[in-house]
């Protein structure tokens, strides 16, 4: 049995694993023994583990989410095992050369041995790279088809000492018991939540005193924000007419196949507004980062992007398959020194 298991508490009541959470040796099924609960597997590392509390949001979040899945991310499904660590080697290069949550405010040197649980874990690929480093991993995310992937990189990640675990589960619900991880990781997904801030305090909730949370939400004062909010934003008037969580979900995030599922939730933070959320923790480091030329310009000023790539030297990497589903742009030095000033994302590094 994955000894990560007994990591996990019931959503429903908070009782713990224990042995009789298995329903019978013949399958990989959990039910909780207190309140009866039943957990079913959807992979061999993957279970269902979601509480009461489902909304329209929640479920317009899984559909938009499944959409852009299929959208990006079909291409690497069939990866094998040797291909799939060659891709990750080129996205930890990729990942250096931008400075990245994934490699900056995360050690990899020092993850053999720790718990490393990831709040919205996408594909798999930064699961899988923690993994490769001896992280033991559990993996959550809200979407199904993004535990089944994360599942499928996991397992082929070469790591023969470290475990991990797969759960379709809800940040804002987390079912893991208190006190019980070494390091938090979340790219680019509180934000996108209806309550973030239960979502941040799941995650002091579960993490070991002691233990550090990296955590990547959109920044405010940001060049693709002022971008947003003149062209899409004013100038169409989704500025009056919406929630600003609401008509910043319906323009970020790309665009997805199906008109009928779009992105419902998108919030940014001032600095100010980041350390409140973030109050209860100690704030080892918080840096902004990740600026390309186009965000300062309206959805289609590709050409005029392409003229100022060309002469910045921005270029792409082979490194973005796991991530984008094609080659990443790689910014260029200057890119990445506006990108401290105007950059789209702030990271942080905190303890408990």
């Amino acid at each position: 049995m994955n000894k990560l298991l007994s990591l996990v508490a019931c959503p429903q009541c908070g009782a713990s694993w224990n042995e009789r959470w298995i329903s019978s040796p013949s399958e990989n099924d959990i039910s909780c023994p207190q309140c009866t609960t039943f957990y079913p597997a959807i992979g061999s590392n993957s279970f269902r583990v979601l509480g009461d509390d489902a909304s329209k949001q929640k479920d317009q979040l899984k559909a938009f989410w499944g959409v852009l899945y299929r959208q990006l991310y079909s291409s690497s499904e069939s990866l094998g095992s040797k291909e799939l660590n060659s891709e990750l080697s080129l996205l930890e290069e990729y990942f250096r050369k931008q400075h990245h949550l994934a490699v900056n405010e995360m050690n990899l040197s020092d993850l053999a041995g720790k718990v490393v649980l990831e709040i919205g874990s996408g594909s798999g690929a930064h699961s899988a790279l923690f993994r490769s480093y001896g992280a033991r991993v559990i993996s959550v995310d809200l979407t199904p088809e993004r535990v089944l992937s994360t599942e499928r990189m996991l397992s082929a990640t070469e790591s023969t000492t470290a475990d991990y675990l797969c759960l379709h589960a809800d940040g804002e619900s987390l079912p893991i018991q208190t006190d019980s991880i070494d390091i938090v990781y979340s790219n680019g997904v509180l934000h996108h939540s209806p309550n973030t801030e239960k979502c941040i305090s799941e995650v002091y909730r579960v993490l070991k005193p002691g233990g550090h949370a990296a955590i990547m939400l959109y920044c405010r004062s940001s060049a693709l924000f002022y971008s947003l909010l003149m062209w899409q934003g004013l100038l169409n008037g989704a500025r009056f007419k919406r929630r600003e969580e609401e008509w910043l979900g319906m323009v970020t995030e790309g665009k997805p196949v199906n008109q009928h599922a779009y992105n419902p939730i998108t919030r940014v933070y001032s600095r100010n507004e980041i350390l409140s959320l973030l109050k209860d923790f100690e704030l080892i480091s918080l840096r902004k980062g990740s600026f390309l030329y186009g965000q300062l310009l309206p959805r289609g000023g590709s050409l005029l992007d392409q003229v100022l790539n060309f002469f910045s030297g921005t270029r792409k990497h082979r490194g973005g398959l796991l991530v984008y589903g094609e080659d990443a742009i790689l910014q260029s030095n200057i890119e990445r020194w506006i990108g401290t000033h105007l950059g789209f994302a702030w990271n942080a590094l905190i303890k408990k």
